[in-house]
């Protein structure tokens, strides 16, 4: 890893050292962030369906899909407004930076607790 101590203490003039950072949930890639970008990439999730629960119990879930969402954060940091059909451009980048690392991390991967 690199140390990236300097964006936390001097965020405003700090530069990464990463082209950039991979978020993951479990063992599936859902988002990359580059720069200003942040994009998240389609993926399945478990939502409530119209039900309510009961008794403490929750309603019924569903299974739902996700579209690739792409944010500016210098312009929407709460991420709102998906701005994916205006870049392609950086949407096929940062799909690319997401496809190679996952790759390389799956082919490189170690049984869990050696090193």
């Amino acid at each position: 890893g690199r140390d990236i101590t300097a964006l936390l203490t001097n965020p405003g003039e700090a530069k990464s050292p990463h082209e950039a950072y991979f978020f993951y949930r479990g063992d599936r890639l859902e988002a990359v962030r580059s720069g200003k970008w942040s994009l998240h990439l389609n993926h399945s999730y478990r939502s409530l369906k119209d039900q309510p629960g009961k008794d403490g119990i929750p309603g019924p879930y569903i299974q739902k899909q996700t579209e690739v969402t792409l944010y500016d954060l210098e312009k929407d940091l709460s991420q709102k407004r998906n701005i994916a059909e205006d870049y392609p451009r950086i949407v096929n980048r940062l799909q690319d930076l997401a496809k190679k690392f996952d790759a390389s991390l799956r082919t490189n991967s170690r049984p869990k607790g050696s090193l």
